[in-house]
């Protein structure tokens, strides 16, 4: 008997250290994501939280988001508004490329700015990317499958490669 009161208390000690310190943890998360603006809404799907934790690792990554963080997720809230989250992965990384060698690197709401005029020019025009989708599996560290598709099937957007 006194036994299985010594092994339930000591049990249910480990028990209450694990949840505190995974609580602990939690908040700690849950502060840091708030501070960067990095909050997901739980109302959302889970398709729809993977597709936005995408785009949000390529911009911690980069640090694109710049000096201005609030500025520059408000312009990204709207990008994801107006356009699909693949698109928009796409056109970051495109952005990326093209300013690659500039020198102080472009970023914050004019990197978005030059993101936005990329994903307008597809509006008009067929999607050219220069970009393999092993090269954007190498600048991104992301499974280029939701962009370019399966290997065996078209991708969800036609996407053209320059000859």
């Amino acid at each position: 008997m006194a036994i299985g009161r010594y092994l339930r208390a000591g049990f249910f000690a480990l028990v209450g250290k694990y949840i505190r310190k995974r609580s602990l943890a939690n908040a700690w998360v849950n502060v840091v994501k708030r501070e960067r603006g990095w909050a997901i809404d739980m109302s959302m799907d889970l398709q729809a939280a993977i597709n936005r934790q995408r785009i949000l690792h390529i911009v911690s990554s980069y640090q694109l988001d710049g000096a201005d963080r609030a500025s520059f997720q408000a312009h990204l809230a709207d990008l994801l508004e107006q356009y699909p989250t693949p698109l928009i992965e796409l056109s970051l990384v495109e952005t990326l490329v093209d300013h690659w060698l500039n020198i102080p690197p472009l970023r914050g709401v004019p990197f978005l700015q030059q993101a936005h005029r990329t994903l307008q020019h597809w509006e008009d025009q067929p999607i050219c990317s220069t970009l393999t989708p092993g090269q954007f599996q190498q600048i991104t560290a992301l499974d280029p499958a939701p962009i370019f598709g399966p290997g065996e099937l078209p991708p969800p957007y036609p996407i053209r490669h320059p000859s």
